[in-house]
């Protein structure tokens, strides 16, 4: 309980100082999101938020080099820290978010992209900012099963977002997160994942009671989205995610077998 309650103290401190380092380099050094310093700093950020909730990264591949349409499977919160930290790109995430206090002025300082989900319209535009920004050298993340899931498997990849790739012949590249923990004999953790009825705060909760949270990160080779159609390219993506996960959950739990 005293461990718990010292890291969410940790935490917040840790929102406060990362306010602290947008409003210095946005507000009195009039630095712009991608100002290299700036990016630089705020990964650094990134990283010592997984260190505070004790998330030991292990990552397999490298991040392409913009411009990239990265996707991935999602989780929890936990993986913008976690993908932020890895390759710190422009992320995608639903509007709502940019009306929540403190988080959502952050987003648009960091130049996130905002979408409203379920609107036709806003999925255009949305688009057409990714279009925008892969023109201009960016690396995009979307998370595009469009919420977070236990993470078991790779769920369905909304395909109207792959079109910005495909329409400025950008290469995508697939990243699969696999969370394992040591509180059960189960080859995913059955704690990190932010779902179902659950508050940030009892995610939270449940995250800083993980014993030995690992977050494995496969950063797969980019595919050419020149000439494809967005129902080829998601399928050839999701069956190169799964496959991957799969043989991640298949190595954790054979290490687990082998010290048991």
């Amino acid at each position: 309980m005293i461990r718990k309650s010292f890291k969410i103290l940790q935490l917040l401190m840790h929102i406060v100082y990362g306010i602290g380092v947008i409003t210095y380099h946005t507000v009195f050094k009039k630095r712009p999101a991608n100002d290299p310093t700036f990016k630089t700093a705020f990964t650094v950020w990134y990283k010592q938020a997984c260190k505070i909730v004790d998330l030991k990264i292990i990552v397999q591949g490298e991040p392409a080099k913009g411009p990239v349409l990265m996707v991935a499977n999602h989780i929890s919160w936990l993986d913008i820290l976690l993908l932020a930290s890895v390759a710190n790109p422009r992320f995608l995430s639903k509007a709502e978010i940019r009306k929540w206090p403190l988080v959502g002025w952050a987003g648009q300082q960091i130049d996130t992209l905002f979408i409203k989900r379920g609107q036709r319209s806003a999925s255009a535009a949305a688009s057409a900012g990714i279009a925008e920004g892969l023109a201009q050298g960016n690396r995009i993340l979307i998370f595009p099963e469009g919420t977070t899931a236990e993470g078991k498997v790779v769920g369905r990849l909304h395909a109207r977002l792959f079109g910005a790739a495909i329409e400025t012949n950008s290469p995508v590249q697939p990243i699969v997160i696999h969370y394992t923990d040591d509180n059960d004999n189960s080859h995913t953790s059955e704690r990190i994942p932010f779902v179902g009825e659950q508050n940030l705060f009892s995610n939270v909760w449940l995250l800083l009671g993980c014993k030995n949270p690992t977050a494995y990160v496969y950063c797969l080779p980019t595919r050419d989205s020149s000439g494809q159609t967005r129902k080829a390219l998601v399928s050839d993506i999701h069956e190169a995610m799964q496959a991957t996960l799969e043989r991640s959950q298949q190595a954790q739990l054979n290490n687990t077998q082998e010290t048991a």
